[in-house]
């Protein structure tokens, strides 16, 4: 499986394109919807991108996918997925482990989209925000469940992150109102869900 290097940066460089028509995109192959999906996450002016689509049509894929394009071209710093424990919210405390072991079944579609398009999770996820930046190789991811979200700030005009909520359709709409308004201006975020 082959990685990528790729450097931190928080101003996209000079070569991010404006639009990604004709973009390699990881050689996956995408169809109108999920490439108009691509566009609008990619689109600098867009703040919040909600997209509601049926089980196994690529929410998750185009989204990770687009995210790592946009950090790797400096668009943003770094990316913060985010999936809702749900009912399992109270219960998750109780598991033994780290929160890390806690998270980790709730980041199943994240590790599958990264391992799709050649990145290693163990290289680019990390559970702790403040170990994304120090964390060996080039982590630039934070994954966690919306059971860690009071209290903290997600990106600011000198710190651009993309915020990921994965399984929307599992938050409850104050749990969704809790983490959107944690994002900061200059940064993005991305809802994806299936209605019930």
């Amino acid at each position: 499986m082959a990685t990528r290097k790729t450097t931190k940066t928080i101003e996209a460089r000079p070569e991010a394109p404006q639009t990604l028509s004709g973009h390699m995109f990881y050689g996956l192959t995408l169809n109108d919807e999920q490439t108009a999906f691509r566009d609008a996450i990619w689109d600098r002016d867009t703040d919040i991108v909600f997209c509601n689509s049926k089980p196994g049509s690529g929410k998750s894929l185009v989204t990770i996918s687009t995210a790592m394009l946009m950090y790797e071209y400096g668009v943003i710093s770094s990316i913060i997925y985010m999936s809702a424990a749900g009912v399992y919210e109270h219960k998750q405390g109780l598991l033994p482990g780290t929160i890390e072991e806690k998270s980790r079944i709730f980041q199943i579609p994240l590790r599958q989209s990264l391992i799709r398009i050649g990145y290693d999770p163990d290289k680019v996820i990390s559970s702790d925000a403040y170990m994304v930046a120090q964390k060996e190789g080039y982590a630039c991811i934070t994954a966690q469940t919306d059971s860690y979200i009071r209290g903290i700030n997600i990106g600011d005009e000198s710190n651009k992150v993309l915020l990921i909520v994965d399984e929307a359709q599992n938050f409850t709409r104050q749990a969704l109102r809790t983490v959107l308004t944690r994002v900061g201006n200059g940064s993005y975020a991305v809802v994806i869900g299936q209605a019930r």
